[in-house]
């Protein structure tokens, strides 16, 4: 465009100032004609946006090369751009890939986010800010966890820009309120000094968005369907980029992005202060169970043993021994679920203690299924138990943390073997025992057996097999506190073997005392 400076009506000056804030106009190329000459004159037509000023009287021959060369110019300004553009178009992939591992990397999600926004001002902007909503205990309001920034020289001006995180009673026309109102972004192309007023705090906040020097601003919200977590906001200054809309759906999915992790963070914090409670409360009632259980098989023991002499009469007599026996069985059954639920809180809290001694894993089998037949659970099941044992299998173990693995296997064994017979096998080498329990039971399923050493996990509906889900979860423990392992193998239909091996030396002398088996 050839423009004269003085027009009947208009001011060249005036129009070039209004072509260069319109998007559509701004990259039009103007040469300014006019009768002023000197160095005012000129530096007031470029500081306007003027391509080129050209003073009067001149030549049209000279006017054509001005206008040829400004074109020109124009064309070559025209394919940088677009060279940028691509390369832009290219950047914006791997900055969403990048984003993407480090958002996966923690769920410390503020440290996260700051990450995320120092890779943003590589490809986005000169300056990114990161603020995020606080929950009520935490004061409510808005915190700034993270100022990405560019420039390292302007590194301490990023730092102060972290105090001035959005106030929710803040201006409600401004760009930030408009975006956590509305839950919608905003793009400003130019951004003015009359935009950061609207941001603007207070003087001091404003002097710092100043110094920013912002001239492309975006704010997009962290937000999913159901909560809004905070906003992202990117400002273009020395670079001298200019934000357009696919800028904008860059930014967009970032955010997404972002606030799917804050949501996963969060609710995984809430699933663990839920565990929490419910750990505490599992150990308090455990407690509270165990108290009244040690009495009430006092009582039990003291009626079977008096039986005979409070009933003389020999079919009443066989009756009562019955009932006895069977509330005994039962009142057994509970003790043992009581003291599960105490060793899992234990073992949650890293408290499970090892009390070392030589013993020998054949006595310690022969001993559980002796305890199962006095006490009727073999006769219950309808199972039948062979033991091969090799007495040579003596090691440094626990001798009441093995018990407990041996008991919960043949309780297992029992209760899923369809009263089908079980082989339990003690086996040794010069280092290590080996423990095979098999029964020809309902199996499991091959998408459960991965999941069946986790706490509270079955692989079967409670509504067919009782049980709470703890007797795996802390065999498994209980073995790997011992330096061993424990692995399973079942086919659906046809039965489940469960392999125990041990180191005849014992766990290693770090694990000794009190053992972590979080940390396996």
């Amino acid at each position: 465009m050839v423009s004269d400076v003085m027009m009947p009506g208009l001011d060249g000056v005036s129009l070039l100032r209004e072509l260069r804030a319109d998007q559509r106009t701004r990259m039009i190329p103007v040469v300014l004609l006019s009768a002023r000459t000197g160095e005012e004159a000129v530096v007031e037509a470029i500081e306007a946006g003027a391509d080129d000023y050209l003073p009067k009287p001149f030549s049209a021959r000279e006017l054509l090369a001005r206008v040829r060369t400004q074109l020109e110019l124009s064309r070559m300004r025209r394919a940088a751009a677009e060279a940028a553009e691509r390369e832009r178009a290219q950047e914006l992939p791997r900055l969403l890939d990048a984003a993407s591992v480090v958002l996966a990397d923690s769920l410390d999600y503020p440290t996260t986010l700051a990450r995320v926004a120092q890779l943003a001002v590589s490809v986005l902007a000169d300056f990114c800010l990161v603020d995020l909503k606080q929950d009520e205990e935490e004061g409510g309001g808005f915190r700034r966890v993270g100022v990405g920034c560019s420039d390292p020289a302007q590194a301490a001006l990023a730092e102060e820009a972290k105090r001035f995180a959005p106030v929710l009673d803040g201006p409600c026309d401004s760009a930030q309120s408009r975006v956590l109102r509305e839950r919608r972004p905003v793009l400003i192309e130019p951004f003015t000094d009359e935009h950061r007023r609207a941001i603007a705090q207070d003087e001091d906040h404003l002097r710092v968005m100043r110094e920013m020097g912002g001239r492309s601003f975006m704010c997009v919200p962290l937000a999913t369907r159901e909560r809004i977590f905070g906003t992202l906001t990117f400002i273009a200054a020395r670079s001298g980029r200019r934000y357009t809309q696919a800028d904008l759906a860059a930014a967009e999915e970032l955010a997404r992005r972002c606030a799917l992790a804050v949501d996963n963070a969060r609710l995984y914090n809430d699933a663990q202060r839920a565990i929490a409670l419910r750990d505490e409360f599992l150990s308090i009632a455990s407690h509270e169970l165990k108290t009244p259980l040690t009495p009430l098989a006092l009582q039990i023991q003291l009626l079977m043993r008096r039986a005979p002499e409070l009933c003389c009469d020999r079919e009443h007599l066989a009756w009562l021994t019955d009932r006895l026996g069977l509330v005994r069985r039962q009142s057994e059954r509970l003790r043992r679920l009581v003291d599960n639920l105490l060793d899992v809180s234990r073992i949650t809290a890293g408290r499970l203690a090892l009390d070392l001694e030589p013993v020998r894993l054949s006595d310690i089998v022969r001993q559980v299924v002796s305890r199962f037949q006095e006490g009727g659970g073999l006769a219950e099941s309808g199972s039948r138990i062979t033991v091969s044992a090799d007495d040579d299998a003596a090691g440094n173990w626990d001798r009441m943390r093995l018990e407990q693995v041996v008991d919960n296997l043949v309780s297992n064994a029992l209760k899923y073997g369809q009263g089908k017979p079980i082989h339990v096998a003690v086996t040794s080498t010069s280092s290590t025992a080996t423990l095979t329990m098999a029964d020809r039971g309902i199996g499991i399923a091959p998408e459960h057996i991965g999941r069946i050493f986790g706490r509270f996990e079955r692989a079967v509906s409670s509504r067919n097999y009782g049980g709470l889900g703890m007797g795996l979860y802390i065999s498994r423990q209980v073995v790997e506190a011992l330096d061993g392992s424990i692995e399973v193998s079942s086919v659906l239909g046809e039965g489940t073997t469960f392999r125990v091996t041990l180191p005849l030396a014992g766990p290693a002398p770090s694990r000794r005392g009190l053992s972590d088996p979080r940390a396996a």
